[in-house]
């Protein structure tokens, strides 16, 4: 507060000084005005000079305060997780995600709707837990969506899948006035348990015979969730060289 004072009663000061000789300077030069006797300097207001009352008048206190604030130390910046992007990183591993962000980690089996995040948008997945080989159903246990069936051929599901790898499926979910984190996952839990309730991306899921078992993480962003989750999807192809196997279109 001392420095700011310090600082507008220099400026009034020169305020103060350049008015008064402006109105000299603006008078002296009239018939018959008293001021045409009166020789005043002229002043050179670029000259640095003019300016050293201004410098004598902030003060040491000025000055000790902006060298405060520059040695003050400064909260490091906490650089923006994100999923590595070569394919020599580590693969997509718990621990990975968890560090990339990703949190919630609960059963698709049992999970509750308030567990989820409500009223914003971002990405989720399915990951697998078992260290079993994979089984795949000959039936889907998800529901007839518009009238087409969500079964997919076994043969195909063996194709797709990617050896070693643990996340099932990468979705997204928007911001809306209908949809959000909350809406999409639930719908996708609820559908991989018979009910219909309009999620068929991601079908190739609920064709696993342990399906029930995989746990549902999520990442919340206020990004555009759709370039998050090709984000993601990108760099799992470029460490695996293909898609999420219930990932049937990026």
């Amino acid at each position: 507060m001392t420095c700011r004072n310090d600082v507008l009663a220099a400026f009034a000061h020169l305020i103060e000084r350049t008015s008064r000789e402006a109105f000299s300077l603006s008078h002296r030069d009239r018939p018959g005005s008293v001021f045409a006797r009166i020789q005043l300097p002229r002043v050179d207001y670029s000259h640095p000079h003019h300016f050293a009352d201004v410098r004598q008048r902030t003060g040491p206190s000025c000055r000790r305060l902006q060298r405060s604030r520059a040695s003050r130390p400064q909260p490091p910046k906490t650089p923006q997780q994100s999923i590595p992007m070569s394919r020599e990183g580590p693969p997509f591993t718990r621990l990975e995600l968890e560090h990339a962000g990703f949190e919630g980690w609960r059963p698709t089996r049992n999970i509750r709707r308030e567990e989820i995040p409500n009223g914003v948008g971002g990405v989720y997945i399915a990951y697998r837990v078992l260290d079993e080989p994979r089984t795949f159903l000959s039936e889907n246990l998800a529901r007839t969506h518009n009238g087409r069936d969500p079964t997919i051929k076994v043969a195909d599901l063996r194709t797709a899948w990617v050896p070693g790898n643990r996340v099932v499926y990468i979705g997204k979910a928007h911001l809306t006035s209908t949809s959000d984190l909350r809406r999409r996952v639930w719908a996708f839990v609820r559908q991989g348990h018979g009910h219909k309730a309009g999620h068929r991306g991601g079908r190739a899921t609920w064709q696993l015979a342990d399906g029930l078992n995989l746990l549902i993480a999520w990442q919340v962003t206020d990004r555009d969730p759709r370039a998050v989750e090709h984000e993601v999807v990108a760099a799992f192809v470029r460490m695996h060289g293909k898609l999420p196997i219930a990932n049937l279109t990026r």
